[in-house]
Protein backbone atom coordinates (compact mmCIF):
# COMPACT_ATOMS: atom_id res chain seq x y z
CA UNK A 1 0.00 0.00 0.00
CA UNK A 2 1.40 3.36 -1.01
CA UNK A 3 2.02 6.31 1.28
CA UNK A 4 -0.84 8.12 -0.76
CA UNK A 5 -2.91 4.96 -0.33
CA UNK A 6 -2.42 4.80 3.38
CA UNK A 7 -3.50 8.73 3.78
CA UNK A 8 -6.59 7.82 2.00
CA UNK A 9 -7.14 5.03 4.46
CA UNK A 10 -6.58 7.39 7.64
CA UNK A 11 -9.54 10.10 5.79
CA UNK A 12 -11.55 6.93 5.38
CA UNK A 13 -11.22 6.04 8.85
CA UNK A 14 -11.80 9.91 10.07
CA UNK A 15 -14.54 10.54 7.83
CA UNK A 16 -16.77 7.52 10.21
CA UNK A 17 -16.01 9.48 13.47
CA UNK A 18 -16.47 13.01 12.21
CA UNK A 19 -18.71 12.30 9.33
CA UNK A 20 -22.53 11.88 9.46
CA UNK A 21 -23.35 8.19 10.62
CA UNK A 22 -21.60 5.16 9.82
CA UNK A 23 -20.05 4.55 6.09
CA UNK A 24 -20.68 1.15 4.09
CA UNK A 25 -17.54 -0.29 2.19
CA UNK A 26 -17.81 -1.77 -0.75
CA UNK A 27 -14.28 -2.60 -1.97
CA UNK A 28 -12.34 0.44 -2.37
CA UNK A 29 -16.02 2.95 -2.14
CA UNK A 30 -16.97 4.41 1.30
CA UNK A 31 -21.19 4.61 0.75
CA UNK A 32 -22.94 6.95 2.65
CA UNK A 33 -24.87 10.53 3.93
CA UNK A 34 -22.97 13.52 2.50
CA UNK A 35 -20.81 14.71 4.83
CA UNK A 36 -20.45 18.26 3.98
CA UNK A 37 -22.59 20.20 6.92
CA UNK A 38 -23.74 22.64 3.69
CA UNK A 39 -25.82 19.50 2.23
CA UNK A 40 -28.42 17.53 4.42
CA UNK A 41 -29.39 14.39 1.98
CA UNK A 42 -31.81 12.49 3.63
CA UNK A 43 -30.62 8.82 2.16
CA UNK A 44 -27.60 8.13 1.41
CA UNK A 45 -26.00 9.78 -1.98
CA UNK A 46 -22.09 10.13 -0.92
CA UNK A 47 -18.98 7.50 -2.60
CA UNK A 48 -15.45 8.31 -1.56
CA UNK A 49 -13.61 6.26 -3.74
CA UNK A 50 -9.75 5.30 -0.97
CA UNK A 51 -7.48 4.41 -3.97
CA UNK A 52 -8.81 7.13 -6.32
CA UNK A 53 -9.19 9.78 -3.42
CA UNK A 54 -11.83 11.42 -5.70
CA UNK A 55 -15.45 11.80 -4.53
CA UNK A 56 -18.59 12.45 -5.48
CA UNK A 57 -22.03 13.38 -4.04
CA UNK A 58 -24.93 12.47 -6.92
CA UNK A 59 -27.23 14.68 -5.21
CA UNK A 60 -25.86 17.61 -4.36
CA UNK A 61 -23.69 17.40 -7.79
CA UNK A 62 -20.12 18.57 -5.69
CA UNK A 63 -17.55 16.42 -7.02
CA UNK A 64 -13.65 16.47 -6.39
CA UNK A 65 -9.96 16.31 -4.41
CA UNK A 66 -10.66 18.97 -1.72
CA UNK A 67 -13.25 17.45 0.30
CA UNK A 68 -10.29 17.40 3.36
CA UNK A 69 -10.26 21.30 2.82
CA UNK A 70 -13.87 21.62 3.39
CA UNK A 71 -14.54 19.70 5.99
CA UNK A 72 -11.17 20.71 8.19
CA UNK A 73 -9.23 17.60 7.93
CA UNK A 74 -5.40 18.30 8.33
CA UNK A 75 -3.44 16.67 5.80
CA UNK A 76 -0.64 13.85 7.43
CA UNK A 77 2.82 14.25 6.50
CA UNK A 78 3.07 11.52 4.71
CA UNK A 79 0.84 12.80 2.01
CA UNK A 80 3.15 12.85 -1.70
CA UNK A 81 3.96 16.40 -2.41
CA UNK A 82 2.39 15.40 -5.59
CA UNK A 83 -0.90 15.78 -3.76
CA UNK A 84 -0.41 19.12 -2.26
CA UNK A 85 -2.55 20.26 1.27
CA UNK A 86 -4.19 23.53 1.15
CA UNK A 87 -2.24 26.45 2.38
CA UNK A 88 -4.73 29.19 2.29
CA UNK A 89 -8.75 29.21 1.05
CA UNK A 90 -10.03 32.77 0.60
CA UNK A 91 -13.98 33.19 -1.08
CA UNK A 92 -15.13 36.04 -3.02
CA UNK A 93 -18.45 36.59 -2.98
CA UNK A 94 -20.41 37.72 -6.34
CA UNK A 95 -23.51 40.02 -5.98
CA UNK A 96 -25.65 40.94 -8.11
CA UNK A 97 -27.40 44.66 -9.11
CA UNK A 98 -29.48 44.86 -5.96
CA UNK A 99 -26.54 43.61 -3.31
CA UNK A 100 -27.94 39.61 -3.27
CA UNK A 101 -25.35 36.70 -3.18
CA UNK A 102 -25.16 34.79 -6.07
CA UNK A 103 -22.45 32.45 -5.88
CA UNK A 104 -19.32 32.23 -3.83
CA UNK A 105 -15.37 31.66 -5.68
CA UNK A 106 -13.60 29.55 -3.39
CA UNK A 107 -9.85 30.10 -4.07
CA UNK A 108 -7.64 27.23 -2.34
CA UNK A 109 -3.70 28.26 -2.82
CA UNK A 110 -1.51 25.23 -2.66
CA UNK A 111 1.44 24.03 -0.65
CA UNK A 112 3.32 23.86 -3.73
CA UNK A 113 2.40 26.86 -4.94
CA UNK A 114 -0.41 25.71 -7.40
CA UNK A 115 -4.19 26.87 -6.89
CA UNK A 116 -7.31 25.61 -7.34
CA UNK A 117 -11.26 27.08 -7.21
CA UNK A 118 -14.57 25.99 -6.08
CA UNK A 119 -17.71 27.36 -6.71
CA UNK A 120 -20.56 27.51 -4.31
CA UNK A 121 -24.06 28.66 -4.28
CA UNK A 122 -25.36 30.99 -2.57
CA UNK A 123 -26.71 28.55 0.12
CA UNK A 124 -23.37 26.70 -0.12
CA UNK A 125 -23.38 24.28 -2.07
CA UNK A 126 -20.98 22.94 -4.27
CA UNK A 127 -21.38 24.31 -8.03
CA UNK A 128 -23.50 26.25 -9.83
CA UNK A 129 -26.19 24.24 -10.72
CA UNK A 130 -25.97 24.69 -14.74
CA UNK A 131 -25.20 28.22 -14.72
CA UNK A 132 -23.13 29.84 -17.16
CA UNK A 133 -20.02 31.27 -15.98
CA UNK A 134 -20.39 34.14 -19.00
CA UNK A 135 -23.58 35.18 -17.10
CA UNK A 136 -22.36 35.39 -13.95
CA UNK A 137 -21.67 39.35 -12.88
CA UNK A 138 -18.18 40.94 -12.60
CA UNK A 139 -16.67 40.95 -9.27
CA UNK A 140 -17.08 44.18 -6.94
CA UNK A 141 -20.47 45.19 -9.39
CA UNK A 142 -22.06 47.05 -6.18
CA UNK A 143 -18.89 49.47 -6.26
CA UNK A 144 -18.51 50.06 -9.65
CA UNK A 145 -22.68 50.86 -9.98
CA UNK A 146 -21.99 53.44 -7.17
CA UNK A 147 -19.28 55.01 -9.38
CA UNK A 148 -20.04 58.45 -11.44
CA UNK A 149 -19.96 58.37 -14.99
CA UNK A 150 -17.98 58.10 -16.50
CA UNK A 151 -15.30 57.18 -13.86
CA UNK A 152 -12.02 55.15 -14.75
CA UNK A 153 -12.05 51.35 -14.21
CA UNK A 154 -9.52 48.68 -14.26
CA UNK A 155 -10.67 45.01 -15.62
CA UNK A 156 -8.66 42.35 -13.87
CA UNK A 157 -8.76 38.72 -14.44
CA UNK A 158 -10.27 37.01 -11.29
CA UNK A 159 -11.04 38.66 -8.17
CA UNK A 160 -7.40 38.66 -6.41
CA UNK A 161 -6.27 41.11 -8.66
CA UNK A 162 -9.03 42.99 -8.44
CA UNK A 163 -8.96 43.63 -4.83
CA UNK A 164 -5.01 44.01 -4.84
CA UNK A 165 -6.18 47.68 -6.75
CA UNK A 166 -8.96 48.51 -4.65
CA UNK A 167 -6.97 48.12 -1.14
CA UNK A 168 -4.79 51.03 -3.46
CA UNK A 169 -7.93 53.12 -3.89
CA UNK A 170 -8.42 52.12 -7.54
CA UNK A 171 -12.21 51.33 -9.07
CA UNK A 172 -11.51 47.81 -10.56
CA UNK A 173 -13.75 44.86 -11.28
CA UNK A 174 -13.06 41.17 -12.19
CA UNK A 175 -13.98 38.91 -14.75
CA UNK A 176 -15.01 35.06 -13.22
CA UNK A 177 -15.15 32.96 -16.30
CA UNK A 178 -11.47 31.90 -15.86
CA UNK A 179 -8.76 32.46 -18.73
CA UNK A 180 -10.25 30.83 -21.30
CA UNK A 181 -13.86 32.28 -21.11
CA UNK A 182 -15.26 36.00 -21.35
CA UNK A 183 -18.09 37.54 -19.73
CA UNK A 184 -21.20 38.28 -21.86
CA UNK A 185 -22.70 41.25 -23.35
CA UNK A 186 -25.39 41.85 -20.52
CA UNK A 187 -22.53 40.98 -17.75
CA UNK A 188 -20.53 43.66 -19.08
CA UNK A 189 -22.84 46.38 -19.74
CA UNK A 190 -22.25 47.90 -16.64
CA UNK A 191 -18.91 49.78 -18.06
CA UNK A 192 -21.08 51.23 -20.52
CA UNK A 193 -20.63 55.07 -20.56
CA UNK A 194 -17.20 54.31 -17.94
CA UNK A 195 -13.40 54.59 -18.90
CA UNK A 196 -12.14 51.38 -19.16
CA UNK A 197 -8.68 49.86 -18.60
CA UNK A 198 -7.84 46.53 -19.47
CA UNK A 199 -4.74 45.12 -17.05
CA UNK A 200 -4.24 41.84 -18.78
CA UNK A 201 -2.44 38.48 -17.11
CA UNK A 202 1.12 38.26 -18.62
CA UNK A 203 1.06 35.09 -20.13
CA UNK A 204 -0.86 34.18 -23.65
CA UNK A 205 -4.13 32.62 -21.88
CA UNK A 206 -4.38 35.77 -20.20
CA UNK A 207 -3.40 38.21 -22.62
CA UNK A 208 -6.47 36.10 -24.99
CA UNK A 209 -8.57 36.16 -22.21
CA UNK A 210 -8.34 40.39 -22.50
CA UNK A 211 -8.57 40.23 -25.73
CA UNK A 212 -11.88 38.77 -26.21
CA UNK A 213 -13.04 41.28 -23.11
CA UNK A 214 -11.82 44.34 -25.28
CA UNK A 215 -13.81 42.92 -28.06
CA UNK A 216 -17.22 42.41 -26.67
CA UNK A 217 -16.94 46.39 -24.80
CA UNK A 218 -15.77 47.33 -28.23
CA UNK A 219 -19.20 46.15 -29.43
CA UNK A 220 -21.27 48.08 -26.69
CA UNK A 221 -19.18 51.00 -26.97
CA UNK A 222 -17.40 51.57 -24.69
CA UNK A 223 -14.28 53.58 -24.84
CA UNK A 224 -11.33 50.81 -23.83
CA UNK A 225 -7.47 50.92 -23.12
CA UNK A 226 -5.12 48.28 -22.75
CA UNK A 227 -2.42 48.62 -19.71
CA UNK A 228 0.85 47.30 -20.49
CA UNK A 229 3.14 46.39 -17.47
CA UNK A 230 6.51 46.22 -19.38
CA UNK A 231 8.69 45.02 -16.26
CA UNK A 232 6.28 41.80 -15.72
CA UNK A 233 7.62 38.50 -15.96
CA UNK A 234 6.35 36.04 -19.18
CA UNK A 235 5.05 34.13 -15.51
CA UNK A 236 1.57 35.36 -15.84
CA UNK A 237 2.57 38.60 -13.68
CA UNK A 238 -0.43 40.89 -13.07
CA UNK A 239 -1.94 43.33 -11.15
CA UNK A 240 -1.63 42.02 -7.42
CA UNK A 241 2.28 41.10 -8.68
CA UNK A 242 2.51 44.81 -9.39
CA UNK A 243 2.49 45.42 -5.58
CA UNK A 244 4.26 42.82 -4.36
CA UNK A 245 7.23 43.70 -6.26
CA UNK A 246 7.10 46.99 -5.12
CA UNK A 247 4.56 49.18 -7.23
CA UNK A 248 3.25 52.15 -6.42
CA UNK A 249 -0.33 54.08 -6.64
CA UNK A 250 1.87 56.28 -8.75
CA UNK A 251 3.28 53.99 -10.63
CA UNK A 252 -0.56 52.45 -11.54
CA UNK A 253 -1.33 56.29 -12.38
CA UNK A 254 1.82 56.01 -14.91
CA UNK A 255 0.79 52.71 -16.34
CA UNK A 256 -2.92 54.55 -16.72
CA UNK A 257 -1.38 57.51 -18.54
CA UNK A 258 0.32 55.29 -20.66
CA UNK A 259 -2.21 52.84 -21.75
CA UNK A 260 -2.92 52.52 -25.27
CA UNK A 261 -6.55 52.72 -26.78
CA UNK A 262 -7.95 48.63 -27.66
CA UNK A 263 -8.11 47.60 -31.27
CA UNK A 264 -8.35 44.46 -32.30
CA UNK A 265 -4.96 44.66 -33.59
CA UNK A 266 -3.67 45.59 -30.14
CA UNK A 267 -0.55 43.88 -29.13
CA UNK A 268 0.37 43.60 -25.22
CA UNK A 269 4.33 43.52 -24.64
CA UNK A 270 5.09 40.40 -24.26
CA UNK A 271 7.98 38.14 -24.61
CA UNK A 272 8.07 35.23 -27.74
CA UNK A 273 5.30 32.87 -27.65
CA UNK A 274 5.20 29.38 -29.62
CA UNK A 275 2.33 28.91 -31.88
CA UNK A 276 -0.57 26.72 -31.31
CA UNK A 277 -1.06 24.10 -33.63
CA UNK A 278 -4.30 25.37 -34.58
CA UNK A 279 -2.01 28.42 -35.77
CA UNK A 280 0.21 26.34 -37.89
CA UNK A 281 -3.14 24.51 -39.51
CA UNK A 282 -4.35 27.48 -40.30
CA UNK A 283 -0.97 28.75 -41.64
CA UNK A 284 -0.74 25.88 -44.16
CA UNK A 285 -3.79 26.31 -45.14
CA UNK A 286 -3.34 30.01 -46.01
CA UNK A 287 -0.64 29.04 -48.44
CA UNK A 288 -2.66 26.45 -50.28
CA UNK A 289 -4.35 27.60 -53.73
CA UNK A 290 -7.58 28.80 -53.28
CA UNK A 291 -9.09 25.35 -55.31
CA UNK A 292 -7.15 23.25 -53.49
CA UNK A 293 -8.39 24.80 -49.98
CA UNK A 294 -11.91 25.01 -51.36
CA UNK A 295 -11.72 21.25 -51.93
CA UNK A 296 -10.56 20.53 -48.41
CA UNK A 297 -12.18 23.28 -46.06
CA UNK A 298 -15.26 21.71 -44.26
CA UNK A 299 -12.95 18.01 -43.75
CA UNK A 300 -10.07 20.19 -42.07
CA UNK A 301 -12.90 22.35 -40.27
CA UNK A 302 -14.04 19.41 -39.00
CA UNK A 303 -10.41 17.90 -37.58
CA UNK A 304 -9.79 21.06 -36.10
CA UNK A 305 -13.78 21.13 -34.49
CA UNK A 306 -14.14 24.73 -35.78
CA UNK A 307 -17.18 25.85 -38.23
CA UNK A 308 -15.84 26.31 -41.85
CA UNK A 309 -16.89 29.51 -41.99
CA UNK A 310 -14.98 30.26 -39.01
CA UNK A 311 -11.75 28.19 -40.68
CA UNK A 312 -12.27 31.06 -43.51
CA UNK A 313 -11.51 34.15 -41.45
CA UNK A 314 -8.87 32.87 -40.06
CA UNK A 315 -7.47 31.67 -43.78
CA UNK A 316 -8.08 34.98 -45.08
CA UNK A 317 -6.48 36.81 -42.07
CA UNK A 318 -3.61 34.49 -42.43
CA UNK A 319 -3.16 35.51 -46.29
CA UNK A 320 -3.78 39.06 -45.05
CA UNK A 321 -1.35 38.92 -42.84
CA UNK A 322 1.40 37.68 -45.38
CA UNK A 323 0.48 39.92 -48.07
CA UNK A 324 -1.97 38.25 -49.93
CA UNK A 325 -4.28 40.47 -49.97
CA UNK A 326 -8.29 39.45 -48.71
CA UNK A 327 -7.93 35.53 -49.63
CA UNK A 328 -6.23 34.97 -53.25
CA UNK A 329 -9.60 33.21 -53.75
CA UNK A 330 -11.62 36.42 -54.93
CA UNK A 331 -10.46 39.24 -55.76
CA UNK A 332 -12.35 42.06 -53.90
CA UNK A 333 -14.04 45.26 -55.48
CA UNK A 334 -13.59 48.75 -54.18
CA UNK A 335 -11.44 49.69 -51.06
CA UNK A 336 -11.20 48.74 -47.36
CA UNK A 337 -12.85 50.77 -44.66
CA UNK A 338 -9.78 53.53 -42.92
CA UNK A 339 -11.76 55.05 -40.50
CA UNK A 340 -9.33 57.31 -38.37
CA UNK A 341 -10.11 57.54 -34.51
CA UNK A 342 -10.09 61.44 -33.38
CA UNK A 343 -6.72 62.25 -31.78
CA UNK A 344 -7.43 63.69 -28.13
CA UNK A 345 -6.79 67.21 -27.32
CA UNK A 346 -3.66 67.41 -25.10
CA UNK A 347 -5.07 69.99 -22.42
CA UNK A 348 -8.42 70.39 -21.11
CA UNK A 349 -10.98 72.23 -22.79
CA UNK A 350 -13.37 74.85 -22.08
CA UNK A 351 -16.80 73.45 -23.57
CA UNK A 352 -18.58 76.58 -23.76
CA UNK A 353 -16.11 78.07 -25.87
CA UNK A 354 -15.75 74.86 -28.11
CA UNK A 355 -19.69 75.09 -29.16
CA UNK A 356 -19.59 78.54 -29.44
CA UNK A 357 -16.03 77.92 -32.16
CA UNK A 358 -18.04 74.95 -33.78
CA UNK A 359 -21.39 77.27 -33.83
CA UNK A 360 -19.15 80.08 -35.93
CA UNK A 361 -17.67 77.29 -38.12
CA UNK A 362 -21.08 76.45 -39.53
CA UNK A 363 -22.18 80.20 -40.15
CA UNK A 364 -18.93 80.66 -41.86
CA UNK A 365 -20.27 78.00 -44.62
CA UNK A 366 -23.84 78.00 -44.76
CA UNK A 367 -27.06 80.67 -44.61
CA UNK A 368 -28.75 78.80 -41.53
CA UNK A 369 -32.26 79.02 -39.99
CA UNK A 370 -31.94 80.47 -36.32
CA UNK A 371 -30.62 77.91 -33.72
CA UNK A 372 -29.41 75.74 -36.95
CA UNK A 373 -25.46 76.50 -35.95
CA UNK A 374 -26.33 75.39 -32.55
CA UNK A 375 -28.13 72.62 -32.84
CA UNK A 376 -25.04 71.32 -35.36
CA UNK A 377 -22.13 72.36 -32.90
CA UNK A 378 -24.56 70.31 -30.05
CA UNK A 379 -24.87 67.20 -32.12
CA UNK A 380 -21.00 67.23 -33.51
CA UNK A 381 -19.76 66.84 -29.69
CA UNK A 382 -22.64 64.51 -29.13
CA UNK A 383 -20.70 62.06 -31.76
CA UNK A 384 -17.87 62.07 -29.38
CA UNK A 385 -19.74 61.18 -26.28
CA UNK A 386 -21.80 58.93 -28.04
CA UNK A 387 -21.57 55.72 -26.12
CA UNK A 388 -22.45 57.02 -22.66
CA UNK A 389 -25.92 58.09 -23.95
CA UNK A 390 -29.33 55.44 -24.03
CA UNK A 391 -30.89 57.53 -27.08
CA UNK A 392 -28.84 58.58 -30.38
CA UNK A 393 -31.33 61.12 -32.14
CA UNK A 394 -30.73 61.39 -35.92
CA UNK A 395 -29.38 65.11 -37.47
CA UNK A 396 -32.47 65.43 -39.83
CA UNK A 397 -30.79 67.89 -42.60
CA UNK A 398 -33.64 68.60 -45.17
CA UNK A 399 -34.41 71.89 -48.00
CA UNK A 400 -36.96 72.36 -50.04
CA UNK A 401 -34.65 72.02 -52.82
CA UNK A 402 -31.46 71.27 -54.37
CA UNK A 403 -27.98 73.16 -54.11
CA UNK A 404 -29.52 74.15 -50.50
CA UNK A 405 -26.02 73.55 -48.76
CA UNK A 406 -26.36 70.19 -47.83
CA UNK A 407 -23.74 68.28 -49.28
CA UNK A 408 -21.61 71.18 -48.01
CA UNK A 409 -22.87 70.30 -44.41
CA UNK A 410 -22.46 66.81 -44.53
CA UNK A 411 -18.43 67.77 -45.53
CA UNK A 412 -18.09 70.19 -42.35
CA UNK A 413 -19.72 67.75 -39.90
CA UNK A 414 -16.83 64.81 -41.91
CA UNK A 415 -14.33 67.09 -40.59
CA UNK A 416 -16.07 67.16 -37.13
CA UNK A 417 -17.03 63.60 -35.80
CA UNK A 418 -15.58 60.92 -34.54
CA UNK A 419 -14.87 57.80 -37.80
CA UNK A 420 -16.87 59.64 -40.19
CA UNK A 421 -18.38 57.42 -43.37
CA UNK A 422 -20.01 59.69 -46.23
CA UNK A 423 -21.79 57.72 -48.34
CA UNK A 424 -24.63 59.07 -50.79
CA UNK A 425 -26.37 55.36 -51.44
CA UNK A 426 -26.15 52.96 -48.93
CA UNK A 427 -28.09 49.27 -48.48
CA UNK A 428 -29.57 47.82 -45.36
CA UNK A 429 -27.23 45.20 -45.40
CA UNK A 430 -24.00 47.98 -45.64
CA UNK A 431 -25.46 50.25 -42.69
CA UNK A 432 -25.77 47.06 -40.20
CA UNK A 433 -22.45 45.40 -41.19
CA UNK A 434 -20.46 48.90 -41.24
CA UNK A 435 -21.61 49.59 -37.62
CA UNK A 436 -20.75 46.44 -36.65
CA UNK A 437 -17.32 46.62 -37.94
CA UNK A 438 -16.08 50.29 -38.03
CA UNK A 439 -18.56 52.26 -35.15
CA UNK A 440 -18.41 55.15 -37.81
CA UNK A 441 -20.53 58.06 -38.08
CA UNK A 442 -22.80 57.49 -40.82
CA UNK A 443 -23.03 60.60 -42.94
CA UNK A 444 -25.83 59.79 -45.41
CA UNK A 445 -26.54 62.34 -48.23
CA UNK A 446 -28.89 62.08 -51.34
CA UNK A 447 -31.55 59.90 -49.24
CA UNK A 448 -34.55 60.86 -51.28
CA UNK A 449 -33.45 59.02 -54.80
CA UNK A 450 -33.11 55.79 -52.59
CA UNK A 451 -35.10 55.58 -49.52
CA UNK A 452 -39.09 55.94 -50.33
CA UNK A 453 -39.39 51.96 -51.29
CA UNK A 454 -36.64 50.50 -48.76
CA UNK A 455 -38.70 49.76 -45.95
CA UNK A 456 -36.10 47.48 -44.62
CA UNK A 457 -33.44 50.19 -44.65
CA UNK A 458 -35.66 52.67 -43.24
CA UNK A 459 -36.50 50.25 -40.21
CA UNK A 460 -32.66 49.12 -39.71
CA UNK A 461 -32.15 53.55 -39.30
CA UNK A 462 -35.26 53.54 -37.07
CA UNK A 463 -33.67 50.80 -34.98
CA UNK A 464 -30.74 52.52 -33.96
CA UNK A 465 -32.26 55.37 -32.04
CA UNK A 466 -31.83 53.60 -28.69
CA UNK A 467 -29.37 51.56 -27.57
CA UNK A 468 -31.35 48.47 -26.21
CA UNK A 469 -33.06 48.27 -29.32
CA UNK A 470 -30.28 48.97 -31.74
CA UNK A 471 -29.62 45.38 -33.31
CA UNK A 472 -30.31 42.71 -36.48
CA UNK A 473 -30.32 39.37 -36.31
CA UNK A 474 -28.86 37.63 -39.83
CA UNK A 475 -28.40 33.99 -39.96
CA UNK A 476 -24.73 33.95 -41.36
CA UNK A 477 -22.30 31.27 -42.76
CA UNK A 478 -22.85 27.75 -43.90
CA UNK A 479 -24.58 26.51 -41.16
CA UNK A 480 -26.60 29.67 -41.20
CA UNK A 481 -25.77 30.41 -37.28
CA UNK A 482 -27.88 33.26 -36.40
CA UNK A 483 -25.96 36.52 -35.52
CA UNK A 484 -27.02 39.44 -34.08
CA UNK A 485 -25.42 42.78 -35.32
CA UNK A 486 -25.49 45.97 -33.98
CA UNK A 487 -27.06 49.29 -35.46
CA UNK A 488 -25.68 51.96 -32.24
CA UNK A 489 -24.08 54.75 -34.37
CA UNK A 490 -24.51 58.85 -34.73
CA UNK A 491 -26.09 59.32 -38.44
CA UNK A 492 -27.10 62.08 -40.05
CA UNK A 493 -29.63 62.10 -43.20
CA UNK A 494 -29.89 64.81 -46.08
CA UNK A 495 -32.38 64.74 -48.25
CA UNK A 496 -34.50 67.21 -50.17
CA UNK A 497 -38.04 67.58 -49.30
CA UNK A 498 -39.43 65.68 -45.85
CA UNK A 499 -38.12 62.30 -44.30
CA UNK A 500 -40.34 59.05 -43.55
CA UNK A 501 -42.32 59.50 -40.64
CA UNK A 502 -40.71 57.45 -38.43
CA UNK A 503 -37.46 58.83 -39.23
CA UNK A 504 -38.92 62.56 -39.14
CA UNK A 505 -39.92 61.35 -35.80
CA UNK A 506 -36.24 60.22 -34.57
CA UNK A 507 -34.76 63.62 -35.27
CA UNK A 508 -34.36 66.16 -33.05
CA UNK A 509 -32.88 69.17 -35.48
CA UNK A 510 -33.28 70.05 -38.50
CA UNK A 511 -32.95 72.86 -41.68
CA UNK A 512 -36.63 73.70 -42.23
CA UNK A 513 -35.60 76.39 -44.47
CA UNK A 514 -33.14 76.12 -47.16
CA UNK A 515 -29.62 76.90 -46.28
CA UNK A 516 -27.46 78.59 -48.72
CA UNK A 517 -23.93 77.96 -49.11
CA UNK A 518 -21.72 80.88 -48.17
CA UNK A 519 -19.31 82.51 -50.31
CA UNK A 520 -16.18 81.73 -48.52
Amino acid sequence: MTNFHAESERFAVWLDTHGKGRYQRQRDELLGRCPRPDHEDEHPSFRYNVSKDCWICTCGGGKGSDLRCELGYINSPSRPASRPGVAKRTEYALTNERGDLIAKHVRLDKTDGTKSFVWLGPTGETGLNGTPLATLPLYNLPKLLAAPKPSGVIVTEGEKKCEALQEHGFLAVGTTTGASGCPSDESLRPLVGHNVYLWPDNDEPGRLHMEKVGGALHRLWVTVRVIAWSEAREKGDDAADFFKRGGTVEGVRDLLRDAKPWTAATEVPKTECVPSALDASVARLAALPCLEYEKIRKGEAKKLGVRADALDRGVQAARRAAGHGAGNDRKLQGRALALADAEPWPEPVDGAALLHDLAAVFRRFLVLPDGAAEALALWSVFTHTHDTFQVSPRLAITSPEKRCGKTTLLSILGALVPRPLPASNVTAAVVFRAVEAARPTLLVDEVDTFLSNRDELRGILNSGHTRAGAYVVRCVGDDAEPRQFTTWAPVAIACIGRLPDTLADLSRAGLTEPPRVGSY
